[in-house]
């Protein structure tokens, strides 16, 4: 779904927290976003390369699953401890 389809949905007036949810993103979608970033800023799309990358760098990364417990491990101060 490119910028122009979702266009006619009806936009947030008002609200404290907005949450998005998106699924079946592909290089496609990653493309038409850079697109529309490239017509709206009016600079080359080849400028956006480096986003490019970095973008469709998340999608063929397996996502990393946080360490919970090491990470509380490491917020304790050791001279409170």
């Amino acid at each position: 779904m490119c910028f122009s389809t979702t266009c006619s949905q009806h936009r947030v007036s008002d609200a404290s927290h907005v949450v998005a949810f998106a699924k079946n993103i592909g290089t496609a979608e990653v493309d038409c976003y850079l697109d529309r970033i490239a017509k709206v800023r009016r600079v080359a799309a080849d400028s956006l390369n480096g986003l490019r990358e970095v973008l469709t760098g998340f999608l063929t990364q397996p996502a990393e699953v946080p360490d919970a417990n090491g990470w509380a491990t490491r917020q304790v101060d050791p001279l409170v401890a």
